[in-house]
């Protein structure tokens, strides 16, 4: 059976990235679509509608419809999932409108789940009462690369975890949900220790502070603002006492590093990188086979909406210390 999926949103995840020459694998919703068995792009809606029509023409189904308005292809076009890349003020409401569609079978949605708490919660209540397997683009979580971090962490293979720090740009909610969800997969549930004002603008009334967390097992994990301005900053570095993994250019690459004998001095040991490995290739093509999977057969969510709720609340508590950011929390 072929999934009919619909679109909501051609901008840069929903299909823009598919057309960067520079682009790493799969990179966008309409070119996972495209690319996989089992699903097929059915309707995409924009309010540009010629980007709609390009996004259409290049990977939809032959007979892929196209519209402005995502409440009209919603009430027109038979759809068993649907992906939500639309501007981040707007994905709740689109993901109120598409629960109400009644073959709806599952949801992509890009994150945040939405800008307030209060809007979550409520979200959560409907998702649940729908039944229906509703993912969040932390795409992180979607890519083998990072879940061999997580595994390492959960093994003891990198020791005693020591320190972890990081970087993140463009806002708490919009950018710095991914490094707090990603944190939070990886050392379980965190909470808002410290808020520090930073250098960095904030995204729109999103506030974008340096933020130190704390984990059960007394970790400290310290988050330092970049201003995006400047240019694109991610990173999580992880300190443990058998080894060390850092997570670079927004996840791209991976260095891992072991501990051996110093060859510089007796008796002492140092941190050596021993292999990088590419971290985010076709990230979105994971995650839409993940929706197919979780519609068809049954398979659990890798990045559920509750998942998303969590590092939202983080987010949220995080910035209701700054008064810039309070007006969105």
């Amino acid at each position: 059976m072929t999934l009919r999926a619909g679109l909501i949103g051609c901008g840069r995840i929903g299909f823009g990235f598919q057309q960067d020459v520079q682009r790493v694998g799969i990179a966008s919703h309409a070119g996972a679509y495209a690319a996989l068995d089992g699903l097929a792009l059915q309707a995409v809606a924009d309010p540009d509608l010629a980007t709609a029509k390009r996004c259409a023409t290049l990977f939809g189904a032959p007979d892929c419809r196209v519209f402005r308005d995502p409440a009209e292809m919603l009430a027109t076009t038979e759809l068993d999932v649907i992906s939500i890349a639309s501007p981040d003020e707007l994905h709740a409401g689109h993901l109120d409108e598409s629960l109400k569609v009644p073959q709806l079978r599952g949801v992509l949605l890009e994150k945040p789940l939405a800008l307030s708490t209060g809007v979550a919660e409520s979200l959560l209540s409907r998702i649940a009462a729908c039944g229906i397997p509703v993912l969040v683009n932390y795409s992180r979580r979607f890519c083998s690369a990072h879940q061999a971090v997580r595994q390492a962490i959960i093994s003891g293979e990198l020791g005693e975890i020591r320190t972890v720090t990081g970087f993140y740009g463009k806002g708490l909610r919009h950018n710095g949900t991914h490094w707090l969800d990603l944190a939070r997969w990886f050392f379980g549930e965190l909470a808002v220790h410290e808020v520090r004002q930073s250098h960095a603008r904030p995204f729109g009334v999103d506030a974008t502070p340096d933020v130190i967390l704390s984990a059960a097992s007394g970790l400290l994990l310290h988050l330092h603002a970049a201003d995006d301005r400047d240019y694109t900053l991610f990173e999580m570095d992880i300190v443990g006492t058998h080894g060390r993994v850092r997570v670079l250019d927004g996840g791209l690459n991976i260095e891992w590093y072991r501990v051996e004998a110093s060859p510089y001095f007796s008796g002492y040991q140092q941190l050596v990188r021993w292999q990088t490995v590419s971290g985010l290739r076709d990230s979105l093509l994971h995650a839409v086979a993940n929706l197919r999977d979780a519609v068809t057969q049954g398979a659990a969510p890798l990045c559920s909406a509750d998942d998303a709720a969590q590092a939202l609340r983080l987010a949220c508590q995080a910035a209701a210390y700054l008064p810039v950011a309070s007006e969105g929390a």
